[in-house]
């Protein structure tokens, strides 16, 4: 049975950027009644990009900031966190111009001050492939900055070249450690928490041909050695956020169902299942991510999808009991183009 809640937003505008694909690309911060969320977007001739972050105040009104940007660079896929008076912000800078040496792309992290000045800047250093930003962590028991994320290899010879990687960086972002994950297929770290003395790293393998996807947990020390991975089967990828000091909830689209299902798991930090819910939908969702409110229950966001041409896709949202029993869902549609949400506070 179909359940929606009766919810009315405050506001909803859009902002259009002429020459590049844009999007609010992590959970926003608040700070004095302001809220900050990075964005990124790709240029129309795949030749200009942008990292930056957006500034507005609950009535909408905006401010930029812009980070980094140049002709021949495609800036993408960021994430923003508070620590203390400062913002850290991670981004991966994506070199397209074919005079330039072909295609690259190196991990870059700034220290700003709440003024958005940079305070530092830390580059990963460039090798033949690209990596990409999945998570960033503040680890407040030994103050230290962790990045999860994807290396890519560009050898046409290599069919399973994603590896997952772990970057660790002091405060004031110097380096301390660098390792990589290769585990025989294609591995991609879409999101990642520090839980107790151990950070998650979370997303995704698949093998050859997009052939077996399945989600993957894999539990790290603080210096990234690996104590234990699991495997889900049969999903296109995993998402994780943090539901109590001793669990976690996992979120996800299985791979072997309709398209009109998303799954939502809860874990203990020993691995062992506390829920795993299928929920059914009237139409095709993406589930991106799910996150604890204050009374226990989870809200999950994402992208519902027509199934129809032109796409007008519609941002998503859900609400779970504790246990992970689907209470309500709704689409919202703002305009004839595709519209999503990717994070909420």
């Amino acid at each position: 049975m179909q359940v929606y809640a009766q919810l009315t937003p405050t506001f909803n505008f859009t902002v259009n950027d002429t020459v590049s694909y844009a999007s609010l690309s992590c959970r926003p911060i608040e700070v004095d009644d302001q809220y900050y969320v990075a964005s990124y977007g790709n240029g129309m001739d795949g030749y200009r990009g942008y990292f930056m972050i957006t500034k507005l105040n609950e009535t909408g009104e905006l401010k930029y900031r812009e980070l980094s940007s140049n002709r021949f660079y495609r800036i993408s896929l960021g994430s923003l966190i508070l620590v203390g008076n400062k913002f850290i912000s991670a981004y991966t800078k994506t070199n397209t111009s074919s005079f330039l040496g072909g295609e690259y792309g190196v991990i870059e992290v700034v220290g700003l001050t709440l003024d958005l000045d940079t305070i530092w800047k830390h580059t990963c250093p460039k090798f033949r492939g690209s990596e990409g930003v999945g998570g960033l962590m503040w680890n407040p028991i030994d103050s230290t900055i962790t990045i999860t994320g994807t290396r890519i290899y560009r050898d046409s010879s290599s069919f399973n070249c994603y590896d997952g990687l772990f970057l660790k960086l002091t405060g004031e972002g110097d380096s301390l450690d660098f390792k990589v994950y290769e585990n025989g297929s294609n591995l991609i770290f879409y999101s990642s928490i520090i839980l107790g003395n151990f950070s998650y790293a979370v997303g995704r393998e698949y093998t050859n041909g997009n052939i077996g996807y399945n989600g993957i947990v894999y539990k790290l020390d603080f210096n990234g050695n690996v104590i234990s991975s699991k495997l889900y089967p049969n999903n296109f990828g995993l998402r994780i956020s943090k539901y109590s000091e001793s669990s976690y909830l996992l979120t996800g689209k299985p791979s072997n169902t309709s398209d009109n299902v998303a799954r939502l798991i809860c874990v203990d930090t020993s691995g062992a299942e506390i829920s795993n819910k299928l929920h059914t939908f009237d139409y095709v969702v993406d589930q991106y991510i799910s996150r604890r409110i204050e009374n226990g229950n989870i809200i999950s966001i994402g992208l519902a999808d027509n199934g129809a041409s032109p796409l007008n896709n519609g941002g998503f949202i859900s609400c779970s009991d504790s246990l992970g029993n689907l209470i309500w869902y709704r689409k919202y549609q703002y305009n004839q183009n595709t519209d999503f949400f990717i994070d909420f506070l």
